[in-house]
């Protein structure tokens, strides 16, 4: 899930959306209300975009937005990214609540995105 939304979050200007579903999602049987599941992927409060994706020389894609960022890792092996510093005052956080450092571990094929959020 992170991957889609992060891979999503590259190209969005604001005027498109992503609708994810699983294959027989009806009765409620996949994890929400008759199949449709709200997940942290789908609403995090990222913000709106500081500028345009960009990749670095291994091939990681990165894109900040005002309340947070974007990574994906489109290459076949596990990447440390480094964070922007943020200003005093915050920290990055994952979607589930969960404070990052100053760098993250990107899974191969995989994304992350993540939060700013006040100390």
């Amino acid at each position: 899930r992170q991957f889609v939304s992060a891979a999503f979050m590259m190209v969005n200007g604001g005027t498109c959306g992503i609708h994810l579903t699983c294959i027989q999602c009806y009765g409620g049987n996949a994890g929400g209300d008759g199949g449709l599941s709200i997940w942290p992927e789908y609403s995090a409060p990222v913000g709106h975009p500081e500028g345009e994706p960009y990749m670095d020389d291994r091939g990681v894609w990165q894109r900040s937005y005002s309340s947070g960022i974007a990574i994906v890792n489109p290459t076949t092996s596990d990447l440390a990214q480094t964070l922007p510093v943020l200003p005093t005052g915050l920290l990055w956080q994952d979607l589930y609540g969960d404070g990052v450092g100053s760098s993250v571990t990107v899974p191969a094929g995989g994304g992350l995105v993540l939060l700013k959020v006040k100390l």
